[in-house]
């Protein structure tokens, strides 16, 4: 990710917790060989009067279904159970492998639609009760560049507008235990939500575990370009992209792999636009009296300074990129590129005299 999300977003979450204790009373009931309380006695207290009010019947339903499902398992598989409700919400473990859990279906199968439905079902209770958009509201006011962070490349519409897209960052269809979890939710690009992401697991690729970055947490990752190479392209006017992430780590790799992201930058915007960065940057130093060969060459640290100024907005994370290697390919006396930067100046006074 370009940022990290603040940790407050994904903190005060009372339906999440709500139903981890609700699941837990299931469970002891359930061990114990009672029976359910009469609705809704089984729900943490403080909240009994906002759930029974809100939807009585649909929440009363789903958790006897559940209920009656875990009664079928013998002990162990119960235990089963328990343990994966609390091991899916153990996000900060889970995406550093420092701990596992079972995915939904290595549960047993009679309890694992009632788990689903129930969770999937308090998750869309945080838009009825405004969690959903408290969070947004905290993740806007924090944030400085109105970007995607996993991306850079899509725009964050304000608070008033319709909402962003709302990731499972861990898919709901897999850990439905963490469906309504605030830390397994993250406000996303509809692009990077829908065309990217859709239902990968950050956990695991070709079933092998992996590391994630946490979207709450405080690591963040920016782009180099400097092992790009100008004009090796088969028609000799194109670059070879290198896209690398600093720090190079695994995460980062996780990052790629979720969002596509060097195939994205390369397709849809580094190709794309290079040559209008180096005509912006040509009528920039026109501008400013810098247009021979030595004052070009010196001004790109300039311009590159000037870009990262607007830090994720319109790209610049990408421009600035790019124009340390512009800067690192003329320090290696790199001839065409000079030569690139040469001609459109000219083309430009030309087009002005």
């Amino acid at each position: 990710m370009l940022y990290s999300y603040p940790e407050e977003a994904a903190t005060d979450n009372w339906l999440h917790e709500c139903l981890v204790a609700t699941i837990e009373n299931v469970h002891v009931r359930v061990e114990a060989n009672q029976k359910l309380p009469r609705w809704p006695s089984i729900v943490s207290e403080a909240h009994r009067d906002q759930l029974n009010a809100k939807d009585r019947d649909k929440l009363k339903k789903l958790i006897s279904n559940y209920n009656s499902e875990l009664k079928k398992l013998d002990p162990q598989e119960r235990q089963q159970v328990r343990d994966a409700v609390g091991e899916q919400n153990q996000l900060q473990q889970l995406f550093r492998d420092e701990s596992n859990c079972e995915e939904l279906s290595a549960l047993p199968e009679g309890v694992r639609q009632p788990a689903k439905d129930l969770c999937v079902y308090v998750f869309g209770l945080l838009t009825d009760f405004g969690v959903r958009k408290s969070q947004y509201e905290i993740v806007w006011a924090a944030i400085e560049d109105k970007v995607c962070p996993f991306c850079g490349i899509e725009g964050f519409a304000a608070t008033s507008a319709p909402s962003e897209d709302l990731d499972h960052y861990l898919p709901k269809s897999r850990y439905p235990f963490a469906a309504a979890n605030l830390a397994n939710l993250v406000p996303a690009g509809s692009d990077c939500n829908r065309k990217y992401k859709r239902d990968d697991n950050p956990l695991f690729k070709d079933g092998v575990r992996r590391r994630a970055l946490n979207p709450y947490g405080d690591s963040t990752l920016s782009i180099s370009l400097v092992n790009s190479v100008p004009f090796e392209g088969a028609d000799g006017l194109e670059f070879t992209w290198q896209i690398d992430f600093q720090p190079a780590d695994v995460e980062a790799e996780t990052w790629d792999d979720v969002y596509n992201l060097r195939e994205r930058y390369e397709r849809d915007i580094l190709t794309p636009y290079w040559k209008r960065w180096i005509d912006a940057f040509a009528k920039f130093s026109i501008d400013k009296g810098e247009t021979t060969d030595v004052e070009l060459a010196a001004f790109v640290p300039r311009w590159r300074g000037i870009l990262q100024v607007e830090g994720l907005s319109d790209r610049a994370f990408l421009k600035v990129a790019f124009f340390e290697m512009v800067a690192h390919h003329l320090d290696a006396g790199n001839a065409a590129l000079l030569r690139l930067i040469r001609n459109t100046v000219d083309d430009l006074l030309a087009l002005n005299a």
